[in-house]
């Protein structure tokens, strides 16, 4: 007989904790499966199960955000990797160098005229 997986057994109100800290590092809070030993399918069953893991969760990314900010506000600091960097901020957090389109210019306007009479 093949049992499935509980994925609630491991879970440890302390994970919490921990996950806040690991974001705040810096680290993508799925990467936080590697650290104690779970796949990342647990992390997201975690979140379903757990409120207080989903809110250490939101935690984590923002200050895995801001971590990468101050990291592009000291550019010439000796751990500064700028291909790092550029590719946390697009795409992780969805930063991108060309400004957003405003919606009005996103619009196009098509006129239909009617055919020009013959004189």
């Amino acid at each position: 007989m093949i049992r499935k997986k509980n994925f609630y057994t491991k879970y440890k109100p302390e994970f919490c904790s921990a996950l806040i800290e690991y974001g705040a590092k810096g680290h993508i809070w799925t990467t936080f499966a590697a650290e104690i030993k779970v796949s990342r399918s647990t992390l997201y069953e975690w979140v379903k199960k757990y409120p207080e893991f989903a809110e250490a969760k939101e935690v984590a990314d923002v200050l895995c955000e801001q971590y990468w900010e101050k990291k592009g506000m000291k550019p010439r600091a000796k751990d500064f990797h700028f291909g790092v960097y550029k590719m946390m901020m697009t795409n992780k957090f969805g930063y991108s160098e060309k400004p957003k389109e405003k919606e009005a210019e996103k619009e196009k306007v098509v006129m239909i005229m009617p055919p020009l009479e013959k004189e």
